[in-house]
């Protein structure tokens, strides 16, 4: 089988040279649809990478957070300030407003001041019109 069109010789025919020429092409298209999947691979692997380092950081801040709410606690407990009944209490008290106790502190939905609907705790954008909320229209 002729592989270059060098080596098609004149006997051959235009079949073998177009065959040859359709194979390079052929390569070609190929070779630049690997170079566009490598680049998408790498940066997803770059995406990857960023997201392990997030969450280390927010597993070490919530470890961090865990020992000082501990200490806090202790330190309630110890002064007779509040007994840990009373933190887990309160706990479920500031809880329930979101609607799920779920042992989270998420933002109570509210209501849009433009259309009414309920945008979600915690967000600062109305869904339906893009429209950043400003501090004063937060409930």
């Amino acid at each position: 089988m002729v592989r270059t069109l060098a080596e098609a010789s004149e006997n051959e025919g235009l079949f073998w040279k177009g065959r040859v020429m359709l194979d390079w092409i052929w390569d070609l298209m190929q070779q630049r649809r690997i170079d566009e999947l490598e680049g998408v691979s790498d940066r997803a692997r770059e995406s990857a990478r960023t997201a392990e380092a997030r969450l280390a950081e927010l597993e070490r801040a919530v470890e961090s957070l865990t020992l000082v709410t501990m200490a806090m606690g202790e330190i309630l407990a110890e002064k007779g300030l509040a007994s840990s009944q009373e933190l887990e209490h309160r706990a479920r008290v500031i809880d329930v407003p979101d609607g799920t106790l779920d042992g989270r502190a998420a933002p109570s939905p509210r209501a849009c001041p433009r259309c009414g609907r309920t945008i979600a705790g915690g967000r600062a954008q109305r869904m339906y019109f893009g429209v950043v909320m400003h501090e004063g229209e937060r409930s």
